[in-house]
């Protein structure tokens, strides 16, 4: 998120995974867009399944479209993961058609 804001993107959508990792993720990602004087447009949590990550993933769609509506656009959207979850969330981003021109991927390590 630090690296983010010093990129001028401020406004951030996270999906994030349903579970003890997760709770982790978002706790820390709340800590940092404040400290950084960010913007958390909105979290969606998803299920540890491939079934469960579609409507999660059309909610952060959503929000992504709503506020460039409201001419506010979101800038950076999170999506930390690793080996276990990336391969089930990562074909969602092209299937909801999610600009990362506009909207930048932010990962974590796990992306390694």
């Amino acid at each position: 998120i630090g690296y983010a804001s010093r990129q001028g993107r401020s406004r951030v959508v996270a999906l994030l995974p349903k579970d003890a990792h997760g709770d982790q993720l978002e706790t820390s990602l709340r800590a940092a867009v404040i400290q950084t004087g960010g913007v958390l447009v909105a979290v969606e949590r998803y299920a540890l399944n491939t079934n469960a990550v579609l409507e999660p993933a059309r909610k952060v769609r959503d929000a992504i479209r709503e506020a460039a509506a409201r001419g506010a656009p979101v800038e950076a959207m999170f999506l930390p993961g690793g080996e276990e979850t990336l391969p089930m969330v990562a074909p969602f981003i092209r299937y909801l058609d999610f600009n990362t021109q506009e909207v930048k991927l932010l990962g974590t390590n796990g992306w390694d």
